[in-house]
């Protein structure tokens, strides 16, 4: 599978391509070349194109599936070429929340960091410092520092292995879509955070929708359920849900967040995603109103992403300064008291 950054090259070289009037035959042809990569793949799609077989036929393989049934779509529609250059802008777009949101990992790395530093200080420097200045173990630090050195000392090789063996188990766990699935929830669901991540997931989400909506060749509550795909798995389950309940309660009340039964999933909705559906059914115009709920919900979900950003970035800095200076303050502190006591002797 293409990773976000090849789809939106490969998004914006066959739509360019396509927009100049260049066959898709020879535009995929080209792709081959375009991307190295794929050159086999490109090659056969290119094949594929020769015998009359479509576009999205291929891209399954190496495309999402939502992505997948917009191309289908736009080839439906005749509109291929806007299509491909708004999934260039929509991936771009995620692309870039995503960025935001891989700061999250910053304010743990500082952590991390800070206890790096203080495990070196309390079983290599400390100790030596203590040793060669004779201010001996006195005093909590001193004590904790001889108990870890002695520890590292003597089992340094299972602590090793132990450590490699979490770190390895906890790559494995991450691996399983039902794991991640559950630090998706766990991060929707927490202060502040969550709801910028909200925000910022159904932001994306009508882009795709509003996307499939242009194309006017599926129907909405179809692009409901195959959108929904691009929603963390816990979000999607309402959007099914609307999908189906639309038909007989209208868009605009299966969407609205305050019309739900207590325990439903779209009680947690954006405001803006109800809102959206309610103005399309005086206008009709979804794929606009989804455009600017999306506008909307970005703003607010990178504004508050941001401020909570920055309050985990404070603390963690100053945890890490704490077992950073903590020992050395603690090393100096009994070097003074060391000092006192031998001047008054």
């Amino acid at each position: 599978m293409m990773n976000l950054k090849e789809i939106q090259a490969a998004a914006a070289a066959l739509g360019n391509q396509l927009s100049a009037g260049v066959p898709v035959l020879a535009a995929t042809e080209r792709m081959a070349r375009f991307q190295p990569a794929y050159a086999a793949f490109w090659r056969e799609v290119a094949q594929g194109a020769s015998a009359g077989q479509t576009l999205s036929s291929f891209l399954g393989r190496v495309w999402p599936a939502t992505l997948v049934s917009v191309v289908r779509a736009g080839e439906e529609s005749g509109t291929l070429p806007v299509v491909l250059e708004r999934i260039e802008a929509t991936v771009e777009l995620q692309r870039e929340m995503y960025k935001l949101m891989s700061e999250l990992a910053y304010p743990v790395g500082f952590g991390a960091l800070g206890l790096a530093v203080f495990v070196f200080f309390m079983v290599k420097v400390i100790p030596a410092l203590s040793s060669s200045l004779g201010v001996g173990n006195h005093g909590f630090v001193f004590e904790l520092s001889t108990w870890m050195s002695g520890m590292v000392a003597q089992h340094w090789l299972g602590m090793l292995l132990g450590g490699g063996g979490l770190a390895g188990a906890a790559a494995y766990w991450l691996s399983q879509a039902d794991n991640r699935s559950k630090v998706a929830d766990l991060m929707l669901n927490a202060p502040v955070v969550g709801d910028a991540l909200r925000h910022i997931a159904f932001g994306i989400w009508a882009h795709y929708m509003a996307l499939m909506d242009a194309t006017g060749s599926i129907p909405v509550t179809e692009g409901l359920d195959m959108t929904s795909a691009a929603l963390p798995p816990s979000l999607r389950e309402g959007m099914r849900r609307m999908s189906v309940e639309a038909v007989v309660r209208g868009l605009g009340d299966a969407a609205d967040p305050d019309r739900q039964p207590d325990g439903d999933s779209r009680r947690t909705w954006p405001f803006y995603i109800g809102n959206a559906f309610l103005i399309a059914e005086e206008t009709g115009r979804l794929d606009v109103e989804l455009l600017r709920a999306a506008r909307a919900m970005l703003k607010h979900g990178k504004e508050k992403l941001k401020v909570a950003l920055w309050f985990a970035n404070v603390i963690a800095l100053f945890v890490s300064a704490v077992l950073i200076v903590g020992p050395l303050a603690a090393y100096y502190i009994q070097l003074g008291i060391a000092l006192a006591d031998a001047m008054k002797g």
